[in-house]
Order: C-alpha cells, then structure tokens, then sequence
C-alpha cells in the first residue's frame, strides 16, 4: 500500500495535522498505536496558544471542542516562590472575556479532536497498530513496519509519536537531551482558595521543578510534581513518594478532605534544549517527538498544536515534492514562532534553579502594578515575553512605573 502522507502518532500534534490537511482536501494516513478514547499522562493545562491554533483550522467550530462538559476554563496562573512569595498572572478578566487558558483531561480532549478528525473523507486510519521500524525504498519512499510486518509505504512521514519516539531514536539516532520527569494523579475534594487558577509551587528541593495543582471540572483537580532527570538521578526519596511526601505535609490542609482517583503515574516530559533537525527528505518531526515543551512552564500542548499545523501547510506547499529543501519552511517557521519564547524560558528555568534569586524576582513583580500588567500581557503575546531578559523592564518594576 503506497499512500502520500502518513502521520505516525494522533496526539494534539497528529491530529491538528490531520484537521489541517483534511480542511485543504489533503488525503492522508492517521496511524496510532492505541484505540481511542484513550488516557494520556499529563497535567492536562491547555495555554491560549491551544485555543489559537484551535481556531486556525476554519472546519473545527471551536465551541463543539470547548464545551463545558470536555474543558475547565481557568482565569489566572499563580506562581508560588520557594519562600512563599506569590505572583499572581491574570489572563481571562471574566467570564465574558475570550478564552484563553483551561484544563481538560486528555482523554476526553483528544478524543474529541480525533473524532472529528476521524471524520473527515480524506482521512484513513489505522488504529491499534504500532510502527515500530522505517525503511527507506530504492523508490524514496518510507516504508513503515509493525514487527515484521511492511504497513504502508509513504512518500512523506509526519512523526508525532511521542517523547519516545521510534523515528527519531532509530532512523536519526537521537537522544533526548533535556527529558524532566513528572508525575501526576486527580483528586476530589481538593481545597482552593481560588477554582479558576491553576498553581505552580517552586519548591527549594524542586528547584527549578515545581509542585502544581490544576483545577478541573466536576470538583477534581490535577496535582502532580516535575524535575528535570539529570536532578533526580541521586536524589531520594523517588519521585512518586517525593510528590506523596509533599501532598501530605505541606499541602496537608487542603488534601484533608481529598480522595484520589487511582495511583499517581509517571511519564517523561521532552524539555526544548536546542534546536536540531526536524525536517528531512521525506520527514518532518512534530510534537514532543520534536522536543518542544516549554523548558520553564513544562507545557507543551499547544506548541505540539502549532508544530502540527505548520507541519502540514508545509506538505500542502511542498505539492508533492518532499526533498528537504521543500520541507526546511516547517522549521523556518517553528522557529520563527518559538524561538524567542524558549530563549526566555530558558532564562526563567536558570533562575528557578536559584531559589533565592527566584524569590527575590517574584517578591519584586509582585509588588509593582506595572510587573503584574505587563507580565499579564506576556501570556498572550510572545513578543512581549523578550522584556523579561530586558534589564529595563526589573528597572520599571522596582520603582513602579
């Protein structure tokens, strides 16, 4: 079976691809190695930058995406200081303001934009199947293997499998650089002082991971721990008993009345460290099988949305003709998109691993009506993150104006 595109992996990624080139009459393969729907481990925080891409894609009617019974529309993001310094960022005024942020759990997320990707005429799937080798043909295609089994043949492959990706740990031998770790479990009758923001917890034994507590609908929450693995490789107590010990004595209060809905389950988060080659002939590498979770925030899903995207209006240029060349725009444009966000991710996750210098900062914004604006208005628009490594804007945020 010869097909022109195949796209390996039907998370965000995989399926904003499969929208994307269905919405310009693209047929296309949709390979995923699970039925749906299914669960995926994760903190389950979407950015508006998730909602963006959403509404990129004219076919889907967003509201059918985030109705209340799949999303939690979150207001706020509070950022707390290893000495309990509390930041406060405000991104949604209302309830009649747009949104831009929420929380839902994957399961019930993916499943709807798998449905409707599912749905389209152009698409063909291929469910419970996982492609565990790639071939290249005499004939330049990729030929795509479950076991011994040749699945299809493809002209091109769009590789959205994952952190643990088969494509790029066997055809381009690579490692994933900056892996953290996390581990997450949902409770009920979790105390908040405030249901409509979600918590990052900077912790002096963390450091720079953070404890977080999402809110979630139906009175549940999302609460789980992350740090990097190169920190957690001698440390001990073991992660998932670290974020047990944590609930239980500095959480205390607000866990009292909590029950928790199974056991907390791990899975590794691939942190953006650098850029490297994520396009070649035949190929273009999306998602966290790409590397680009936000090294500060750990989030990843709507850069995996945007990855997914571009990807796919990169194929539909490219008319046919795969040759790196035709395919480099994807990553022109990831870049273009991502690369100034990351730069100050970056900076941030350095000063996280300072406790004290993070503390500082935080107290400082804190206090500046002009820190907490501006900063605000960095969730919603990249360009203004690049004040964040600028010496002018802590300048403005110590005297206040």
């Amino acid at each position: 079976m010869l097909t022109e595109i195949a796209i390996v992996g039907s998370g965000p990624a995989g399926l904003l691809a499969s929208l994307t080139l269905s919405e310009a009459g693209v047929p296309h393969v949709l390979i995923d190695h699970q039925r749906f729907p299914r669960d995926k481990v994760c903190g389950d925080a979407f950015s508006g930058k998730a909602v963006e891409q959403l509404r990129k894609v004219s076919r889907l009617r967003t509201a059918e995406i985030l109705r209340e019974d799949v999303v939690y529309p979150v207001f706020s993001m509070l950022l707390v200081s290893p000495r309990g310094d509390a930041f406060r960022l405000v991104f949604r005024e209302s309830e009649q303001a747009a949104l831009n942020g929420f929380t839902a759990p994957r399961k019930d997320y993916d499943h709807v934009l798998f449905e409707l990707a599912t749905a389209a005429p152009e698409t063909t799937l291929i469910e419970g199947t996982r492609i565990t080798g790639y071939e290249r043909t005499p004939g330049g295609h990729w030929r795509l293997f479950s076991g011994e089994e040749a699945i299809l043949d493809t002209r091109l492959v769009m590789v959205a499998d994952g952190a643990r990706s088969v494509f790029t740990r066997t055809v381009l031998k690579r490692r994933t650089a900056g892996t953290s770790i996390a581990v997450r479990a949902y409770y009920g009758g979790v105390t908040f002082p405030d249901r409509r923001s979600i918590e990052l917890h900077f912790l002096d034994d963390l450091a720079p991971g953070y404890f977080w507590i999402f809110p979630m609908s139906h009175h549940r929450a999302n609460v789980g721990v992350g740090l990097g693995t190169r920190h957690r490789k001698t440390a001990s107590p073991p992660l998932r008993d670290f974020f047990m010990q944590k609930q239980q004595s500095l959480f205390a209060g607000r866990f009292r009345n909590a029950v928790p809905e199974g056991k907390p389950q791990g899975w590794p988060i691939p942190l953006h460290t650098r850029w490297w080659e994520l396009a070649g002939d035949g190929y273009m590498v999306l998602g966290d099988a790409a590397e680009l979770v936000d090294p500060f925030t750990g989030e990843g899903i709507g850069n995996a949305m945007l990855s997914g995207r571009l990807a796919a209006e990169t194929a539909i240029a490219a008319k046919g003709n795969y040759a790196q060349p035709h395919l480099t725009p994807y990553v022109t444009a990831l870049r273009r998109h991502l690369e100034s966000e990351f730069a100050v991710s970056r900076f941030l996750h350095r000063l996280a691993a300072r406790p004290w210098w993070f503390s500082q900062m935080l107290r400082r914004l804190s206090r500046s009506p002009y820190a907490r604006r501006r900063v605000s208005e960095m969730l919603l628009n990249v360009e203004a993150r690049k004040d964040l490594i600028n010496p002018i804007f802590y300048l403005r945020a110590l005297v206040g104006f």
